[in-house]
């Protein structure tokens, strides 16, 4: 499967290449000055460029959830359990990764994804929007979920983002969080 061209976003020396049709990707984000590149995520490889592999790539959306479902199956709000229809043991970060998202708009500065997935592809349709700016501070990355339809949300459903960073010698990365999940031998 050869990838569609990127999509390149600019502000000063900040770069971003964007892969809307593997699974609404960041491939590459890096700084260029002077003809050297500074990469602040790990880019993505050319062979994952062209077989369209979305863990490929430097950043992707998680949603309709992210990390993994045990067993692939929920509780719905009828009493039963249902299986997420993703084949894998533990559903892993739902849908939005695995499929093509269209592109909304773009900017030299900014981009707006979207994905429409119906009931068929999953068990609640929505629509995914993803908003991509760079500004003098880096690029902010906004993710939103709508539910289409009227029937009430059957399951959970978060978003988040699946950043890969350059491991060098010189990486360090630092958060402030309230609390941390470990996982046990199934990576739940």
């Amino acid at each position: 499967m050869a990838a569609e061209p990127l999509l390149t976003l600019r502000h000063g020396a900040l770069r971003l290449e964007l892969a809307p049709d593997i699974g609404g990707s960041i491939a590459r984000c890096f700084s260029e000055q002077d003809g050297q590149r500074r990469h602040w995520l790990r880019p993505a490889s050319a062979e994952a460029l062209c077989q369209g592999l979305a863990e490929g790539m430097a950043c992707f959306p998680l949603l309709p959830h992210g990390g993994r479902v045990r067993d692939g199956r929920y509780l719905g709000s009828d009493g039963q359990w249902h299986r997420l229809p993703d084949g894998t043991r533990h559903s892993l970060h739902g849908i939005g990764w695995r499929l093509p998202w269209q592109t909304e708009s773009l900017g030299e500065h900014a981009a707006r994804l979207t994905l429409t997935v119906d009931s068929g592809q999953w068990p609640f349709p929505f629509l995914a929007e993803q908003t991509i700016t760079l500004d003098d501070s880096g690029f902010s990355h906004t993710l939103r979920l709508t539910l289409l339809g009227d029937a009430p949300l059957p399951h959970p459903c978060g978003l988040g983002l699946h950043p890969y960073f350059p491991r060098t010698p010189d990486c360090r990365i630092r958060l402030l969080t309230a609390g941390m999940w470990r996982t046990d031998d199934a990576v739940l």
